[in-house]
């Protein structure tokens, strides 16, 4: 993937997003309106700034998800910290069982396949990510 910058309105959705307010509006708004735009618009427009569309791991059924996410090289970082809850959310779990993944990000849609950090890596991204998302906590 290429690496792109960000355009004033993406940053400033990104910005809200990690707010608290933002946070809410994310977990309990966000996902119920951002897929019917994703679908309508075939792709091109989205509330959230990534969107991986995953296959469920016990319905199989394909499901979008709207996320943030980092940028690290030409790699896509997702952090599974469900808005600093204790639990794993279901699109973890998803991705463990189905790795295959169809990535809206940037305006672009990649077929992508998803791997989990480890050892010193998983420290590493997860430094990086509490740096942006003020809200996570390393576990």
């Amino acid at each position: 993937m290429e690496s792109t910058t960000l355009t004033g309105p993406e940053r400033m959705v990104r910005r809200f997003l990690t707010t608290d307010v933002g946070i809410w509006f994310g977990r309990y708004v966000l996902p119920y309106l951002d897929g019917p735009i994703l679908r309508l618009s075939c792709g091109k427009y989205s509330m959230s700034p990534g969107q991986p569309i995953a296959t469920g791991a016990k319905t199989g059924k394909r499901r979008a998800t709207p996320l943030l996410y980092q940028r690290d090289g030409q790699r896509v970082i997702i952090i599974a910290s469900n808005g600093g809850r204790d639990k794993h959310p279901s699109w973890y779990y998803n991705l463990r069982k189905n790795p295959r993944v169809t990535l809206y990000i940037e305006g672009r849609v990649h077929d992508v396949s998803s791997s989990r950090g480890s050892g010193r890596g998983t420290r590493y991204l997860l430094a990086a990510g509490t740096r942006v998302f003020r809200w996570l906590r390393p576990v």
